[in-house]
């Protein structure tokens, strides 16, 4: 079962910390600061795989450039928001399947707040 911690951030915000325990693999959705973030990872000796972007807004992907120098991640978000989602490793499309260690999440277009937004769907586990 994904561990699934959900982390306040700034004022009114939030980032995602999940875990596949299979494969041992951990993603971040729209860190937007980092230190809460590794405080989890160090309590639980997680290494950090990814981090996933919702879309491009600055209050979702301020935490990406210091994480990924600490921790290695790879950044992925919104083919249509490449050019927006500072340091971006891989894009994905609606529809796309991302595979997190054992389990396969499904990418969906989600345009309406930005153009670019992307939800994560971890259907197998219905989140």
């Amino acid at each position: 079962m994904i561990d699934v911690h959900i982390i306040p951030v700034l004022k009114d915000n939030y980032t995602y910390l999940i875990h596949e325990p299979i494969e041992k693999k951990t993603a971040v959705i729209d860190p937007s600061e980092i230190q809460p973030i590794l405080t989890i990872l160090k309590k639980n000796n997680w290494s950090l795989d990814y981090i996933w972007n919702t879309h491009h807004h600055w209050d979702h992907t301020d935490g990406n450039i210091p994480l990924k120098e600490k921790t290695q991640a790879s950044i992925i978000g919104s083919t249509k928001d490449k050019h927006r989602i500072p340091g971006i490793d891989r894009t994905v499309s609606d529809n796309s399947i991302f595979k997190f260690g054992a389990t396969d999440v499904l990418i969906i277009e989600t345009p309406g707040h930005t153009i670019g937004a992307i939800c994560w769907w971890i259907k197998k586990e219905d989140l």
